[in-house]
């Protein structure tokens, strides 16, 4: 059974299909990763679909890493 990280980097790969698997949860979307925010949009959009739930507007704005969406996660369950 996939866990939730799995699922959340699964849904990463899907937005951003260049990204090479195995990055850490902690790695900047923009910094490292070299992720734009219209793919963080895209992101946040496939993990609302995925999880069923909205994201806050002020969550939106603050993430900044996977790690960051799995937090977000663990809070909302």
């Amino acid at each position: 059974m996939n866990t939730t990280l799995d699922r959340v980097n699964a849904l990463v790969l899907k937005a951003v299909p260049e990204l090479e698997p195995g990055f850490a949860p902690s790695d900047s979307f923009a910094d490292v990763l070299d992720v734009d925010s219209l793919s963080v949009v895209e992101i946040m959009t496939n993990v609302e679909k995925e999880f069923g739930f909205d994201f806050e507007d002020e969550d939106i704005a603050h993430v900044q890493n996977v790690q960051d969406i799995l937090d977000i996660l663990q809070r909302e369950q």
